[in-house]
């Protein structure tokens, strides 16, 4: 069971009317009540599984008769996992989290990296699960780690998140000589960007480096030799990650 679920213990073949103690990997359960067993040295008592490591745990039960009866048991507290869906896409991506294993009806906050991506009021359910969407913010295209935590730390990560690169142009057809901005995003960050048609290197009317986000924004003009008709391919790369838009010369 998960950290916050209950715990049922039904005992029986104690001492009687002797005081009982539970532990819990070693560690006392605090119990309300007097906590003894019956005349026939039968209980039962029940406990939420506290804060602990993912594996086996042995539940151990003793009493303070004279004959000190003692009795155990194993218990297993899953691991804390979790799945998203989509595992790619560019910023905007709706992306489902589904999480198991962790604390009983306790909040969870969904970091992006180390963005805060959590919806409101996220909080597992009665068996440590829960599901959860968000919308990818901008990054670069590099793996990105989606990481869940409840209230007691318990917390699971190592699912990766990759933004493919993405230009847009401020239109998509136009005579030759047209002048058009193109903006990029998703790209390495800090990166010089070259812009090509068909292959043959365009120069920027100024040099075009990323941002610290890895966003650009480009002006250049169409190359006054492509003939109407023609359908050239714009790509911008920045020496690692490279995309591409179409544009039709117009008469």
């Amino acid at each position: 069971g998960v950290s916050g679920s209950t715990v049922k213990i039904t005992a029986a073949g104690f001492d009687s009317n002797a005081k009982f103690f539970i532990t819990f990997n070693g560690t006392t359960i605090k119990l309300p009540g007097a906590n003894s067993t019956g005349n026939n040295g039968a209980f039962t008592a029940s406990f939420k599984v506290p804060a602990s490591s993912s594996g086996p745990v042995t539940i151990t039960v003793h009493d303070n008769g004279i004959n000190h009866v003692t009795a155990s048991a194993q218990f297993t507290v899953p691991s804390q996992s979790i799945t998203i869906s989509p595992t790619s896409g560019p910023q905007q991506t709706e992306v489902t989290v589904q999480g198991t294993g962790f604390a009983s009806s306790s909040s969870v906050t969904l970091h992006y990296d180390s963005k805060d991506v959590t919806p409101n009021n996220l909080k597992t359910d009665n068996k440590g699960a829960f599901k959860a969407k968000f919308k990818v913010p901008p990054s670069i295209n590099l793996p990105h780690i989606v990481t869940a935590t409840d209230a007691s730390y318990s917390s699971a990560q190592g699912v990766f998140f990759k933004v493919p690169p993405i230009i847009f142009t401020s239109q998509d057809s136009g005579p030759a000589g047209t002048v058009i901005s193109i903006q990029g995003f998703n790209f390495m960050p800090s990166q010089k960007i070259t812009i090509t048609s068909d292959g043959d290197p365009v120069t920027p009317f100024a040099p075009v480096k990323t941002n610290s986000d890895g966003s650009f924004v480009a002006s250049l003009m169409i190359p006054s030799t492509e003939e109407p008709g023609a359908s050239i391919v714009l790509t911008s790369s920045d020496g690692v990650n490279h995309t591409y838009q179409v544009f039709t010369i117009s008469p």
